[in-house]
């Protein structure tokens, strides 16, 4: 609930700042999924406490960790460190929303989370969020004429300079959409490993017991 609420302050705090191009980045989307789910884990843990490790719908929270992942990764690694140092100044809701939630996220399944409720089938699924992201993107801007004005590449129409098909060329980014989504799944894949891993482990310690 404590993320949740440090998430709801920098989205609004976000929104304020960019009330146009608000919702056309992957950072807010997938930070305001997060958010509302975890309300509604934390209520439902406060509900029926016993039962707090099995989190409600968790085959969407599991889809949730992949894309808060991939809101993390990008920023961090394609974005200038996550936007939370630009301008000279200091951004603490892109700290918030590119890092805290993020991390906080994985540490919550990590941590608190019942394992092994992860099946090798879910992760192409979890690509599907990011993909129909990017098919939104596409309708707003080439369908609909919107002008987002972020990347610093080519008109400036887009959200993020790797989408910009008008500087890169509709390959281009079409390659680079494939690479990330290739990536990401196998990402998943390694979630779930580790969902299992952890598994194995909890019951070894059970029988230890026993």
């Amino acid at each position: 609930m404590a993320l949740a609420v440090a998430g709801t302050i920098a989205l609004i705090a976000q929104c304020a700042e960019h009330p146009s191009s608000f919702w056309y980045f992957f950072t807010h989307i997938s930070n305001i999924a997060v958010v509302a789910y975890l309300y509604v884990a934390g209520v439902a843990a406060i509900r029926d406490p016993a039962h707090a490790s099995r989190p409600p719908a968790p085959r969407v929270e599991h889809a949730l960790i992949l894309a808060i992942t991939v809101t993390c990764l990008v920023a961090h690694f394609m974005l200038n460190g996550g936007g939370v140092f630009s301008d000279g100044a200091f951004h603490p809701q892109m700290l918030v929303m590119h890092y805290v939630v993020p991390v906080g996220m994985v540490a919550s399944w990590l941590l608190f989370d019942e394992k092994g409720s992860m099946d090798w089938k879910e992760p192409p699924s979890w690509a599907l969020f990011p993909l129909a992201y990017v098919a939104y993107i596409f309708v707003a801007v080439l369908g609909l004429g919107v002008t987002v004005g972020e990347s610093s590449l080519g008109s400036g129409r887009w959200p993020y300079p790797f989408l910009d098909v008008d500087a890169l060329g509709a390959l281009t980014v079409a390659l680079i959409i494939v690479a990330l989504l290739v990536f990401f799944v196998a990402f998943g894949y390694l979630y779930v490993a580790i969902d299992h891993a952890l598994a194995r482990c909890s019951r070894r310690v059970s029988g230890g017991r026993v």
